[in-house]
């Protein structure tokens, strides 16, 4: 389960994660859920973000555009307000890139 989780996790953030085919639902057992939810929780906070221009490929660079990012933005806060439990990430821009432009 350990490899499936962080596996399905990693490849949601393949192209910043905007592919079509971002598995972005995950079904887990009932007795693995909190398991699963740690597991993907650390896959997150050890994905550094960072900007495009920054050479290598273990970190994740920005959305395509304004649009984008609010669409992501808006999604986050609605999965919020529907009572989703936030476990890695937020709203707004990741606290290395508050004063990047663009």
């Amino acid at each position: 389960m350990k490899d499936a989780v962080t596996e399905g996790a990693e490849s949601v953030f393949y192209n910043s994660g905007q592919t079509c085919s971002a598995p972005t639902r995950m079904f887990v057992q009932r007795p693995y859920y909190d398991m699963a939810i740690q597991l993907a929780k650390r896959v997150a906070e050890d994905t550094d973000v960072n900007s495009a221009h920054m050479e290598g490929d273990d970190h994740i660079g920005p959305v395509v555009s304004l649009r984008q990012y609010e669409r992501i933005q808006h999604y986050i806060q609605l999965g919020i307000d529907e009572g989703a439990t936030l476990v890695a990430g937020g709203l707004g821009r990741p606290e290395n890139l508050k004063n990047a432009d663009g």
